[in-house]
């Protein structure tokens, strides 16, 4: 059983939302003709097990590898103009009945003046004898409202949940 369409993603939204989240906290800022640049990066890395309904109706062991480079850049007054993130990693979800790889890279935007962000790149990328779910392309969500705005591409996960994961390895 897949996720709700509103929990499409979870995973890499919330890595997003770190990034942004002290961002939603400001008003819109005017740009300074003058930005400062910060970037961090970092490395991190998951191993464990889902549970049983999260994901797929049985417990998912992962193993993930993931890289993360951020960007903000600030005005005069030290305000979030502006924000962006690149992600890319390598997971292998798994479980007694088979595994999947994936390798999966995105980056992402927001914008604080308009209250969007934006998300691209290869977001899902599922492989076992062949492809099983790819989600790619772009995305630019409303910040206020959570909903997405526009979307091109295919994006299976986003519409249809991780069903087609979770028969893979079931």
């Amino acid at each position: 059983m897949g996720r709700t369409k509103g929990e499409m993603g979870r995973r890499r939204l919330t890595v997003l939302a770190i990034v942004f989240g002290l961002v939603f906290a400001i008003s819109a800022p005017a740009l300074a003709e003058q930005l400062r640049k910060e970037t961090d990066r970092f490395t991190d890395s998951f191993e464990g097990t889902i549970p049983a309904g999260e994901v797929c109706e049985f417990p998912v062991g992962i193993d993930e590898e993931i890289k993360v480079s951020d960007t903000a850049w600030f005005d005069a007054d030290d305000n979030v103009v502006k924000a962006h993130i690149s992600v890319n990693g390598t997971t292998i979800w798994s479980r007694p009945g088979g595994s999947a790889i994936e390798h999966w890279s995105w980056s992402g935007w927001f914008d604080p003046v308009t209250m969007t962000s934006s998300q691209a790149g290869n977001v899902w990328n599922v492989h076992q004898n062949g492809l099983v779910v790819h989600d790619k392309a772009l995305i630019v969500f409303d910040d206020t409202t959570g909903e997405a705005i526009r979307v091109y591409g295919p994006h299976e996960v986003y519409f249809d949940g991780l069903g087609a994961l979770c028969a893979a390895i079931g």
